[in-house]
């Protein structure tokens, strides 16, 4: 698996290794899969070894998507430009490997190899850079590969990195498994599946009527499913919350493909989060997404929590910061099922009536519960989005943020950008505490952090002050939640903000 920047330096460094003569490439929309295949010699004996490659685009509207493809088989790549002061795209891309995954080799691959500049001192230097970022990232979770510096214009160190892939390869504890000759032939069905089935997916019950055919018994079945999605001949995912665990897809690329169309810096249509519905035929214009499929596909988009469709209520034009078609006037009602919401493309600035619907100041009790990250990955709070729209009608939303309303209850959500370490806020007004909008909240969001990360992953969960909330601080008194849940559990009534207000301890944990 390929991963780097936003300027086709990954696929470039592909085409050479498949040996294609187009160098000079474009960036990868999306996400590229295809075939490597390297004749090498192993023990005396002559061996090939077949790598399917999986190109990552780099631009950071794809990340949201591309943690639906990461696979413990696989070697990673991290494709960088050493000119480039900056290692934040290369921290990211180390970062989200160890928040999903366990033990992956990972080799950094130093690009622009053929510049004058890039001597003996300089990649001294650039060594030293990298050394320093894995220092302080502190990522034990990653089998560190080293460093490498190509060129793919002139091909300078590309035999050296071919040859360190194969040794990489031959290393991994799968390689040279035997698979059952049933398992093979379940392999070639899925092949030829994909090129009559439109679209390419099974439900459950259907994917074991085609592996009874290759003699795989249900009892085998989940672990053949796993395996093959570990190796990138389909996609399954054991998530019941969200029905997926019935779902199997048999061309990964087919789904990437739907999925990039939607976020595409190709596409304009969803350039500010909305999406009329009349617009899918023009986005889905090819052979592998007939019109007839379009509704099953807005579903399945849906069920991987890339976008939200407005059915069954009505939403406000206002609503939706930021929203400026013209032929959409403020407070004019969006007819049910005509539109989606993409919270990933929704514009990233607070609406400027925000206050209308969460007020600055306020004397309901409050009760809050912050999050903060040591790393989240791209698109976490656009898929808590949508799960949150599912339970309630937004009052108003932008990329960072939502306000919801169930009731007489008003939950406040934002996960503000640039911050040093990204914080969740989570905040909910009622007439009266405990509130049952607040705990349902709490749930979804553990269910999708659960998803999200490893289970070491370092979450910081706090109870937010009520008293510094009611004079509506900005930034009020935080207590570690294992700390109240201590004071909980030990029948204590009260804690004490900042040592001398006592705060009741049932309102911090409502």
């Amino acid at each position: 698996m390929v991963l780097g920047e936003a300027n086709g330096s990954t696929t470039s460094l592909i085409n050479c290794f498949r040996q294609e003569k187009k160098r000079d490439t474009i960036a990868t929309d999306g996400i590229e899969i295809n075939d490597w295949i390297e004749t090498t010699t192993h023990q005396n004996q002559k061996i090939t070894i077949t790598f399917n490659t999986w190109d990552f685009a780099g631009q950071d509207i794809y990340l949201i998507t591309h943690q639906f493809f990461l696979s413990g088989r696989s070697i990673f790549l991290v494709v960088f430009n050493p000119f480039d002061n900056s290692l934040v795209k290369v921290g990211y891309w180390l970062k989200s490997l160890e928040s999903k995954l366990d033990k992956v080799p990972v080799l950094l691959v130093a690009t622009h190899a053929d510049d004058k500049t890039c001597n003996p001192t300089f990649i001294t230097q650039v060594t030293d850079r990298v050394n320093n970022l894995y220092t302080q990232l502190n990522l034990p979770q990653l089998q560190k590969q080293g460093l490498i510096f190509v060129s793919s214009k002139t091909e300078k160190g590309l035999d050296t990195l071919r040859q360190l892939l194969v040794e990489m390869s031959l290393n991994q504890p799968s390689m040279g498994e035997e698979l059952p000759a049933r398992y093979r032939v379940l392999e070639d069905m899925i092949l030829d599946a994909r090129k009559i089935s439109i679209p390419p997916t099974l439900v459950w019950s259907e994917w074991q009527k085609l592996a009874e055919k290759c003699a795989v018994n249900a009892g085998e079945l989940s672990q053949v499913t796993d395996l093959f999605h570990e190796l990138g001949l389909l996609v399954h995912f054991n998530d019941k919350t969200r029905n997926l665990n019935d779902l199997v897809i048999l061309d990964p690329q087919w789904l990437a493909k739907a999925m990039a169309s939607i976020i595409s810096l190709k596409n304009s249509m969803a350039k500010d989060g909305i999406l009329r519905n009349s617009d899918w035929p023009f986005i889905w214009r090819t052979a592998e997404f007939p019109q007839k499929i379009h509704s099953r596909l807005i579903a399945l988009l849906e069920t991987f929590e890339i976008l939200f469709q407005i059915d069954r209520a009505h939403i406000t034009a206002s609503s939706v910061a930021g929203l400026n078609y013209t032929h959409l006037q403020e407070g004019l009602l969006i007819e049910s099922s005509s539109y989606c919401i993409i919270p990933a493309l929704l514009k990233p600035d607070r609406p400027n009536d925000l206050y209308m619907f969460w007020p600055r100041f306020d004397t309901q009790p409050t009760c809050a519960r912050y999050y903060t990250f040591e790393f989240c990955p791209s698109g976490f709070f656009s898929r808590l989005m949508v799960r949150l729209m599912h339970i309630s009608q937004p009052l108003t939303l932008w990329q960072n943020g939502i306000v919801l309303g169930v009731g007489q209850e008003r939950a406040f959500l934002e996960m503000p950008p640039l911050l040093a370490k990204p914080r969740l806020r989570v905040e909910v007004r009622s007439n009266k505490l405990p509130t049952s909008l607040f705990r349902e909240l709490i749930q979804i969001i553990e269910g999708l952090i659960e998803g999200c990360f490893a289970q070491d992953a370092q979450i910081f969960r706090f109870c937010a002050c009520t008293h510094c909330l009611l004079k509506n601080s900005n930034s009020p008194f935080l207590f570690p939640l294992n700390t109240v849940l201590k004071s909980f559990t030990e029948k204590k009534t009260f804690m004490y903000c900042r040592r001398y207000r006592p705060v009741f301890v049932l309102q911090l944990i409502p």
